[in-house]
C-alpha cells in the first residue's frame, strides 16, 4: 500500500504542473514552450504561485477531503520528570527482635510473597533462654496466683494480717507482668505461648513476610547471625506506589492537588498512565530550583513499574474549548505554517490555495488554529505538496 501511494505521490505534481499550465495559458493544446512560459510568468505572481490546480480523479484516487476546523477540547499542562518511588505504607523493612544463626532461607531476591509466608528459619540460644524464662515465670506466677487467693480467704476470716495479704497480692502481680512480658516477646518472634507453658521448647523460629509485595533488597546467607533491630530484607508492595515529580518554581502557582496527571516511561512513550495529584510541595530545591510533588497512580502498577522508575509526566491545570484542525492538515515552511483552502471548483477541476496560518496548541492528532474564518481546509493528502 505504501509503494502505491509514493507512485501516486512522484504523479501529483506533474499533473499539477500540468493543470497549472493549462489554467495560466486557457486552452489545452499549447506548446511545451508555452507551457513553461506560463509557468515561470505564474511563479512571479503571489496570488498565482500558492494556487494548485487538481482534477477531480487526482483529487479522489489518493483519498483526500476537505473540513472545516472543529471544536476540540485542548489541555494545558505542566511538564514534570520524576521518579515512581514506594510510599511509606508500601514499604516494609524485615528486621528480628532476638539474634539467631540462619539456618534456612525460602525466599530469593526478586520473589513476590503474600503476607505471612515463610521468609527464613533461625535458631539459637537466646531462642532457647527466652523461652526457659517464660515457662518459669509461668509456673511460678500460678503458684504465686493460689497463695495469693489463699491469703484473700483467710484475710476474710481474719486468721492473717493484713500485711501477708498485701506482701501475696504485690509478689503476684510483679509475677504477672513479668510473664506477660515475657509472653509478649515470644509472640514477636513467631513462638506459641501455649507451647512453652506445656514445656515444649523450641530450637528455633520461623520469620515470616510482615507483608506482600516483592523482594527489592536481601542480606542474608545461611549460617550467618542475624543481630536484632537490623534490616535483613526490605518488601516493596507494587500496589502502593507513588509518583514523586519535580516541577520548576515558576509553574507552580498553576497547581493544586486532584488535578489529573500522566505519565510514562521514555523508553516506552506509547503507554500513558493515569494518576491523581495528592501534594504540591512547600520546599524549593536550592539548586534545581523545583518542588517535589506527589501523585498517585489511578491503577495498580501492573505496567512494569518498580520501586526507583523514572518517569516524564504532564500534570493537567485545565482544559479549554477551541477550533483546532487535524495536525496533518497544517503544511511547515521556513518555519512558516500554512493551509491549503478549496478556492474554487468547476467541472473536472479543483483549485486550492496556500493560505498562511497561525496555529497555536500542538496536542496530536489535532492542532490549534487562531484564525475564525478558515473553510474548506484541506484536511487529508496536504503532505503531498
Amino acid at each position: 500500500m505504501k509503494k502505491v501511494f509514493r507512485n501516486v505521490f512522484q504523479a501529483i505534481p506533474v499533473l499539477v504542473f500540468m493543470a497549472l499550465g493549462g489554467c495560466q495559458s486557457g486552452a489545452g493544446g499549447e506548446s511545451a514552450e508555452e507551457d513553461a512560459g506560463a509557468a515561470s510568468a505564474s511563479a512571479t505572481g503571489q496570488t498565482e504561485a500558492s494556487r494548485i490546480v487538481l482534477t477531480r480523479a487526482q483529487f479522489e484516487g489518493v483519498g483526500m477531503n476537505t473540513g472545516d476546523p472543529e471544536v476540540v477540547s485542548f489541555q494545558q499542562t505542566v511538564d514534570a520528570t520524576g521518579y515512581v518511588r514506594a510510599t511509606p505504607q508500601g514499604k516494609t523493612e524485615v528486621s528480628v527482635f532476638i539474634p539467631g544463626r540462619v539456618k534456612e532461607i525460602g525466599f530469593s531476591l526478586g520473589e513476590y510473597l503474600a503476607r505471612g509466608e515463610k521468609m527464613f528459619f533461625m535458631e539459637g540460644n537466646e531462642i532457647i533462654q527466652l523461652q526457659q524464662e517464660y515457662a518459669k515465670a509461668f509456673h511460678d506466677l500460678r503458684l504465686l496466683e493460689s497463695i495469693y487467693k489463699r491469703q484473700q480467704v483467710l484475710s476474710e476470716g481474719n486468721v492473717s494480717a493484713g500485711k501477708e495479704l498485701v506482701k501475696a497480692e504485690s509478689e503476684y502481680r510483679s509475677m504477672l507482668a513479668q510473664a506477660e512480658g515475657l509472653k509478649a516477646r515470644l509472640k514477636l518472634i513467631n513462638i506459641d505461648p501455649r507451647q512453652v507453658e506445656q514445656g515444649k521448647i523450641a530450637p528455633g523460629v520461623t520469620v515470616n513476610a510482615p507483608s506482600s509485595g516483592v523482594v527489592t533488597r536481601m542480606a542474608l546467607v545461611r549460617g550467618a547471625v542475624v543481630e536484632p533491630y537490623r534490616s535483613v530484607a526490605e518488601i516493596i508492595d507494587t500496589t502502593r506506589l507513588g509518583l514523586y515529580l519535580h516541577v520548576f518554581e515558576k509553574d507552580i502557582a498553576m497547581l493544586a492537588a486532584g488535578q489529573n496527571v500522566t505519565y510514562y516511561d521514555p523508553g516506552r512513550p506509547g503507554q500513558v498512565y493515569g494518576a491523581t495529584l495528592l501534594h504540591v510541595g512547600r520546599t524549593v530545591d536550592g539548586e534545581k530550583r523545583t518542588i517535589e510533588c506527589v501523585a498517585v497512580p489511578d491503577e495498580h502498577v501492573a505496567s512494569g513499574f518498580v520501586d526507583g522508575s523514572y518517569v516524564q509526566a504532564a500534570i493537567i491545570t485545565c482544559y479549554r474549548e477551541t477550533l483546532a484542525l487535524p495536525s496533518t492538515a497544517v503544511i511547515t515552511e521556513n518555519d512558516l505554517r500554512y493551509v491549503l483552502i478549496l478556492e474554487e471548483e468547476k467541472d473536472d477541476q479543483l483549485v486550492f490555495r496556500k493560505n498562511p496560518v497561525k496555529t497555536g496548541v500542538l496536542q496530536d492528532p489535532w492542532i490549534e488554529v487562531l484564525d475564525t474564518t478558515l473553510h474548506d481546509v484541506l484536511i487529508d493528502g496536504s503532505y503531498y505538496f
